[in-house]
């Protein structure tokens, strides 16, 4: 049985800005025009919900996963993207185009914007 349905997070009303771009957005997709659809959607098909967020949060896993929500053990135990391999390394350190180079210095040197 699953939990009892409750806002998800990233698609609330309150939000704004780039949370509210992003509801806007998956809205559109699905043809949806009220977040309550919205909400009733993510509640009812919510793999698909949070397939979605991992595509757009560009979660680049070294190896995909294999069942995205695995309830075998009921609701209480689920297990999210069973099989999948994170390098966390390429992660963290994956070049940003939209962010500035960082500076590097020595203690001494002061950095430039």
């Amino acid at each position: 049985m699953l939990p009892p349905a409750r806002p998800v997070t990233g698609l609330d009303t309150r939000g704004g800005g780039h949370r509210q771009r992003q509801r806007d957005l998956l809205m559109r997709e699905l043809g949806l025009t009220a977040y309550e659809e919205l909400h009733a959607w993510s509640v009812r098909q919510r793999e698909q919900y949070w397939a979605w967020v991992v595509q757009r949060l560009g979660i680049h896993l070294q190896r995909n996963y294999g069942t995205l929500l695995d309830l075998t053990h009921g609701s209480e135990q689920p297990r999210w993207l069973v099989g999948a391999q994170l390098n966390i390394v390429r992660v963290v350190f994956a070049p940003q185009p939209s962010r500035r180079p960082s500076c590097f210095k020595r203690p001494t040197d002061r950095c430039r914007p």
